[in-house]
């Protein structure tokens, strides 16, 4: 059993991260309209998905390829997150009183989950466990961002 609560419980992990940056971007919009209505749901759609690769990584975590389509998605699911936050840049739904280090701040740290499960592809041809727990870097990673703004 231990190693399928592993599997659930950095998944939850990954899920709690979403969910603390999706209420970071979403204290700081000021307005919506269809398009972002659509993009919220795209973003939504990955989450769904990560419940799906979870259980499949529980089965299969062994093999690589399983692991390419997990990280694929919890990219995917951050890369769909930062989209939100340039689009609401984008189309002046941002809250008038940010500045522009902040909204550059904020940037950068919707793009630092992404880019660690992106990176953490090439690793996998080296070992699928060294990758996976690659991902633990991503608290680090915003701990340092966040003590420099």
């Amino acid at each position: 059993m231990l190693p399928y609560f592993e599997s659930y419980a950095i998944s939850f992990a990954v899920i709690g991260i979403y969910w603390i940056s999706y209420h970071k971007v979403f204290n700081k919009i000021i307005g919506s309209h269809p398009v972002m209505v659509g993009l919220n749901l795209v973003f939504l759609f990955f989450v769904t998905l990560i419940s799906l690769f979870t259980i499949l990584d529980i089965q299969y975590g062994s093999y690589r390829t399983v692991f390419i389509l997990y990280a694929m998605v919890l990219t995917l699911t951050g890369s769909a997150l930062a989209f939100i936050w340039l689009h609401a840049g984008k189309t002046g739904l941002l809250d008038n009183d940010l500045s522009s280090s902040l909204k550059s701040h904020i940037l950068i740290q919707m793009i630092v989950p992404p880019l660690v499960f992106l990176l953490s592809i090439p690793i996998s041809f080296i070992h699928v466990d060294v990758a996976q727990y690659f991902w633990l870097t991503i608290i680090p990673i915003n701990i340092i961002i966040g003590q420099k703004h």
